[in-house]
């Protein structure tokens, strides 16, 4: 009430009292890790559910050229869109382009495959739901072979140049984070998420590693988690971290 004075005892409690709830606040937030959903090529409702879209916007296949010396070297197919896609007013969302090379081809990836692909980013940033704001960030998910990087690097490189003002992030197979770091001096990327599903043999080690505290080695991975609901992760594992999630049904269905 104004006009009765506080003991200082009384208030050095109600000081300590505040800064311990501020404490736990803070300790909840980052409990709350912020999430983004992977909606892949099937219709996806996702008006229901908080958290950020990241949708396949377009598909791009690399493939075996003419067999005689007249043809290209290799067909680069490209594969939009088809399905329809909702999502809550206010998701921010990520333009995914999923490349996909036929073993053998590391040598013919050139510069005109590579400006193939950055035209096809471009028009994915485009993709985007009725009534959605722009795409601000666009990620690609390649499982690029260790002969293919050198084409990887030189991708990003130019993704960079060409989309200066977008948000970079790839998709990145655990053994990349842990092992390979071969993205690790690749300033162009804002994010590299690592895939902690679908691991194969590696699952056991990966997993039990994670569980009991360590961290990626790579600084790219060390800003977010890839899991799929079937495969999920205990939330006191690397807490706070955007969540990338991952699910085999449609979402509609998860809810």
């Amino acid at each position: 009430m104004p006009g009765v004075p506080v003991r200082p005892a009384l208030l050095a409690l109600l000081t300590t009292a505040l800064l311990l709830t501020s404490t736990l606040a803070s300790c909840a937030r980052e409990r709350r890790a912020p999430v983004t959903r992977w909606a892949w090529e099937r219709p996806e409702d996702l008006r229901a559910l908080d958290g950020d879209v990241a949708f396949l916007a377009a598909t791009v296949r690399v493939r075996a050229g003419a067999a005689d010396a007249a043809g290209p070297p290799v067909r680069v197919l490209v594969l939009p869109r088809q399905q329809p896609l909702q999502v809550a007013p206010g998701a921010r969302l990520t333009a995914v382009v999923r490349i996909e090379v036929a073993p053998g081809l590391a040598a013919n990836l050139d510069a005109a495959v590579r400006a193939r692909i950055v035209a096809v980013a471009r028009r994915a940033l485009a993709v985007r739901p009725a009534d959605a704001p722009v795409v601000p960030a666009l990620q690609l998910d390649y499982d690029a072979r260790v002969s293919e990087r050198p084409f990887y690097r030189a991708l990003l490189t130019d993704l960079h140049a060409a989309l200066p003002a977008t948000r970079l992030s790839i998709t990145a197979l655990a053994s990349w984070c842990l092992r390979d770091r071969w993205f690790d001096d690749l300033d162009m990327i804002d994010e590299a998420v690592p895939m902690v599903f679908d691991l194969g043999p590696d699952r056991a080690r990966v997993r039990s590693a994670l569980l009991a505290g360590a961290d990626f080695g790579s600084p790219r991975c060390q800003r977010s988690l890839g899991v799929a609901l079937d495969e999920p992760l205990p939330a006191h594992v690397l807490p706070g971290r955007r969540r990338w999630l991952w699910s085999r049904r449609p979402w509609g269905e998860t809810q």
